[in-house]
């Protein structure tokens, strides 16, 4: 079984390649750098307070997506968004523990279909997804861990296994975008071509 975190570490240094060698220079593209790749630093950081151990990356991921998030025009739909994967994201989590379902279903991709297809539904722009997605999984993830802490279940927020569901739900986002921007160039290529054709024809 691959160890957990091994998803994020490759997915993380992925997009910031990407980020740094094909994206246009300019402030979001030196944003999304030093933002993945403080993530990446942070992800065996932890950090106490009280009884509480979280992962540094759950911050910097966390503020990094409030800055994506506010980058948007329409800033109150889209927090409403965010809210509403947090919500399914902490409900998904305990239904996790309730439900026999995941003895036959891998929790990961679950989660990764489940919340990028959420993300896109809720939003149209790939950037605003993603701020939704991060944002949303994050705060559900701090709802659930602080709900069952009380009842014994000691465990990392943010833990590497959770990075690996997240960066796989980004990475699954990505493709979704990447294959409605190739849709809609066929689309227009197909009708280009007809018109010409059709032109020729006349």
């Amino acid at each position: 079984m691959m160890a957990s975190g091994i998803l994020f570490y490759w997915f993380s240094w992925t997009l910031w390649i990407i980020a740094t060698f094909f994206m246009k220079k300019n402030r979001l593209r030196t944003f999304l750098a030093a933002w993945i790749l403080l993530s990446i630093i942070g992800s065996y950081v932890y950090l106490e307070i009280v009884t509480l151990t979280f992962s540094l990356s759950m911050i910097i991921l966390l503020l990094g997506s409030i800055v994506l998030l506010t980058r948007n025009k329409h800033l109150f739909y889209h927090t409403f968004s965010a809210f509403t994967v947090m919500i399914g994201y902490a409900g998904f989590r305990f239904w996790e523990i309730l439900s026999p379902i995941l003895m036959f279903l891998p929790k990961g991709i679950l989660i990764t279909i489940i919340f990028s297809l959420l993300s896109s539904i809720l939003a149209n722009n790939f950037y605003s997804r993603l701020s939704i997605c991060i944002l949303g999984m994050l705060a559900g993830e701090w709802i659930y861990q602080m709900t069952v802490i009380p009842f014994g279940f000691m465990e990392i927020i943010g833990e590497p296994l959770f990075l690996d569901h997240l960066l796989s739900t980004i990475l699954f986002i990505s493709f979704i975008s990447i294959a409605h921007r190739g849709s809609n160039v066929l689309v227009v290529t197909i009708r280009n071509l007809r018109e010409r054709f059709r032109l020729q024809n006349q």
